[in-house]
C-alpha cells in the first residue's frame, strides 16, 4: 500500500469564530454543524476557495501559509477569485 502523506492541512476552528454563524441555521444549539463545508475548490493559483454553509460566505485560503484573504458576501470585502 502506498504511503499517504498530508500535503495540506487547515482547521476551521483556527480561522472562524462560532459567533459569526448565521443564527438562522441554529434550530437546536446542541446540534450545530457550524463549519459545514459545501464545497472546496483549488483555484488557478493553487489556493483554495471554500464555501461554508452556516457563514453564508465564500473564503479564499492561501495554500502557502493557510491564511484567509477575505470573504465574498461580507460588506466591504473585495475578493478576486
Amino acid at each position: 500500500m502506498p504511503a499517504k502523506n498530508v500535503v495540506f492541512e487547515w482547521h476551521t476552528r483556527e480561522h472562524f469564530d462560532f459567533l459569526d454563524v448565521d443564527t438562522f441555521f441554529i434550530s437546536d444549539p446542541t446540534k450545530v454543524d457550524w463549519t459545514h463545508v459545501n464545497s472546496l475548490h483549488a483555484d488557478k493559483d493553487g489556493n483554495y476557495i471554500l464555501s461554508v454553509r452556516h457563514f453564508n460566505e465564500v473564503t479564499k485560503i492561501k495554500r502557502s501559509d493557510s491564511s484567509t484573504s477575505g470573504a465574498l458576501a461580507e460588506p466591504g470585502i473585495n475578493l478576486r477569485l
